[in-house]
């Protein structure tokens, strides 16, 4: 579920009652309903937040990128009282040489990294050209291991068996 608009116009109609009748319509025939939010925690984002099960945060090792993180954690726990059982921390090496290591990520955000998806050069990008999916292509890659272990992260928090 993407939480997004066709034309640019209708940006204002994507608020929280839609998201929520959306879910409530999609809710019920399915066990599992993973939604990009993006970057922004607008009102349309705070309804999914609200109702899940469990949050994955994916973030790149960068500084710039981890103080953000940690103040969207603070939003999460002081503000909207999503206990920490419910939110994990992946981390997307979207470089070969990246200036923060695991352990320092962890530091920074009080946490532990969950699943890393390392970095896999271009083959993202070749998968997208050619149309396919980067699991589908290389299904030994970072990406499709890394996306294996988020679907197993997944699974666990909501009880399926994989």
């Amino acid at each position: 579920m993407l939480p997004a608009t066709l034309r640019p116009e209708e940006l204002d109609l994507l608020n929280a009652e839609l998201t929520t009748r959306a879910l409530d319509v999609v809710a019920p025939g399915q066990r599992v309903i993973v939604a990009d939010l993006g970057t922004s925690l607008g009102e349309a984002s705070l309804v999914v937040i609200e109702r899940a099960q469990c949050l994955i945060m994916v973030v790149p090792p960068e500084i710039a990128a981890m103080t953000d993180a940690r103040r969207a954690l603070a939003v999460f726990r002081d503000i909207m009282g999503v206990p920490a059982s419910r939110i994990e921390v992946v981390l997307n090496q979207r470089s070969p040489h990246t200036p923060l290591d695991k352990a320092a990520i962890e530091s920074v955000l009080g946490r532990q990294i969950a699943v890393t998806v390392g970095f896999d050069g271009s083959k993202p990008e070749e998968a997208t050209l050619s149309g396919s999916l980067a699991i589908q292509r290389d299904p030994s890659s970072y990406i499709a291991r890394g996306a294996n272990d988020i679907a197993r992260l997944i699974g666990a928090h909501v009880k399926l068996k994989l």
